[in-house]
């Protein structure tokens, strides 16, 4: 992650898992950060419910291992920039960020700090949840 520090959040691509049309939760799911230039982190949850993260190539098929089918469901993808709370972070530069850990010590979230807001990316329930809290003037 320190690798985007000071770099402005370009977009961010979330991913659900819809049946028939109707996502479960558009909330929750694996989210890739766009950073300029051409700079990516994608995060997960893994198996055991901590949170994965990666920096691969811009031009990675990051959603290639989520091509598949169970009973007509599938994983959408959908732009998501635009949705709180990463509209409020869209074009600042990412300041720093923190990891946040269990009590046994396992990644379970990232808290990332730009100019305006925290955003913090959480486990939740196997997945990965994005919530937001404005800093103090």
């Amino acid at each position: 992650m320190d690798g985007v520090i000071g770099l402005r959040l370009l977009g961010v691509t979330r991913l659900a898992w819809c049946q028939s049309g109707s996502c479960e939760d558009p909330s929750s799911g694996p989210t890739r950060l766009a950073f300029e230039p051409e700079r990516v982190v994608v995060l997960n949850g893994r198996s055991d419910w901590s949170l994965e993260w990666a920096e691969p190539s811009a031009g990675d098929d990051w959603e290639r291992s989520y091509r598949y089918e169970v009973d007509d469901a599938t994983w959408t993808s959908r732009d998501a920039s635009t949705e709180d709370p990463f509209d409020q972070a869209i074009g600042q530069p990412l300041v720093s960020w923190k990891p946040e850990l269990d009590e046994v010590g396992d990644l379970v979230g990232l808290s990332l700090t730009f100019p305006d807001t925290v955003v913090s990316l959480r486990m939740w329930n196997g997945e990965v949840r994005a919530v937001t809290r404005a800093l103090p003037l």
